[in-house]
């Protein structure tokens, strides 16, 4: 695999950053991280797992990180009040 160029890694740098300094202006005034409420609809939800169940078994790497991330929100996030509070 080539490496990147040096006009490439100070853009995808500037990508970064631009993208944090873009949410810290446009986040909510109120406490929390300013994620969406979740779906009332259950067959939404139903949808989105299926899509997400679908490429996770097609890109192995993404379905392994997802399944951390939902192990992490069930066994630290759900039971740790502040935490719970803060990612809503």
């Amino acid at each position: 695999m080539p490496q990147p160029t040096p006009l490439e890694a100070i853009l995808g740098t500037c990508l970064a950053v631009s993208g944090v300094v873009m949410w810290w202006h446009r986040r909510p005034t109120g406490k929390g991280l300013g994620a969406p409420r979740r779906a009332q609809d259950a067959r939404a939800t139903r949808g989105v797992a299926l899509i997400m169940l679908v490429l996770g078994v097609v890109m192995p790497l993404a379905g392994i990180s997802m399944a951390l991330i939902l192990a992490l929100d069930w066994l630290v996030i759900r039971r740790i009040a502040p935490l719970r509070r803060f990612f809503g």
